[in-house]
């Protein structure tokens, strides 16, 4: 089985439960509120373990109890961090998430030492890279050690996989590198500057000329919509699955693991894409991020 190197963000995240998340000036009060365990690259990590997939992770955290907790945690679940970046003068990442009654979201980052990925530590990841072969990345962390990451690992002919969030402008330079590209609609308006799409038909569009000036391949996830794949020559559907939302903090986490650990067992793009929606439907029928997580038993 093909080996996924995971580089990205580890947070400590607090949910707090509303009716309806407050308007400008307005003061609310909450049903419940919850601490547990997040981070894009910690969550997409985890997923991928939990999916019976091989893979290490490697993230920064502060020398706090939230960072030395996260490690524990994300080691449990059995990722091997084959080296724990840590840094005496910033904290570890904190979010916090506002949950509404219908189960959507709205979240706040606080980075802390998820942007102090520094020179050093990218001397520290190179000599990694050649264990691997497949590298999935998001943008949680400090972008110009993401930039100079993706441009090391392109030298390299390995395969990239980014996750362009939170949504954050790439130049065409940076983009053509990347093998696999998956944000959602509102990050690829942002990612390639272009108008929010107002329909899939707009989407494909954009989609289907971005695969052409790249050449490389695409997803867009969609809510409740569904998913949609594009390259130069390719396009490809996949409806949601309609289940009870209680809570859609981690289903992109989900989806993306989903699709990349079926994707390498079987290169077969829409199996990959029907078995990470049905990954996602399970998370987001749970509370939680890194605990609302399926394993592969939950979804064969």
């Amino acid at each position: 089985m093909d080996k996924i190197l995971v580089i990205g963000s580890i947070n400590k995240d607090f949910t707090i439960n509303v009716d309806k998340a407050p308007l400008e000036g307005e003061t609310i009060t909450s049903s419940a509120s919850s601490y547990s365990l997040g981070g894009k690259g910690a969550n997409q990590a985890v997923a991928l373990a939990r999916l019976e997939a091989q893979v290490d992770f490697i993230g920064k955290i502060g020398e706090d109890n939230n960072g030395y907790e996260a490690i524990e945690s994300i080691q449990n679940d059995g990722v091997n961090m084959p080296v724990i970046l840590k840094s005496q003068t910033k904290d570890t990442g904190i979010a916090v998430i506002i949950l509404e009654k219908n189960g959507k979201n709205r979240i706040i980052v606080n980075q802390g030492v998820n942007l102090n990925f520094n020179d050093e530590d990218f001397e520290i990841v190179k000599k990694l890279v050649d264990n691997y072969d497949y590298f999935l990345i998001q943008l949680e962390i400090n972008v110009e050690f993401i930039k100079k990451l993706i441009n090391y690992l392109h030298s390299k002919k390995k395969f990239i996989v980014l996750n362009p969030a939170p949504a954050y402008h790439l130049e065409d330079e940076i983009l053509k590198k990347i093998n696999l590209v998956i944000p959602n609609e509102h990050e690829l308006a942002i990612l390639t500057n272009s108008p929010n799409p107002k329909n899939l038909d707009e989407l494909k569009v954009l989609l289907k000329q971005k695969a052409l000036e790249l050449k490389n391949k695409w997803i867009v996830t969609l809510g409740e919509v569904g998913s949609i794949y594009m390259d130069e020559t390719n396009e490809l559907f996949c409806p949601s699955l309609q289940v009870e939302v209680v809570d859609t903090t981690a289903a992109g986490d989900t989806y993306i693991a989903a699709f990349l650990k079926k994707y390498l067992e079987s290169k077969d793009i829409l199996g990959a894409m029907q078995f990470a929606t049905k990954a996602s439907a399970v998370t987001i029928s749970r509370k939680g991020a890194q605990e609302s997580l399926p394993y592969l038993k939950e979804i064969v």
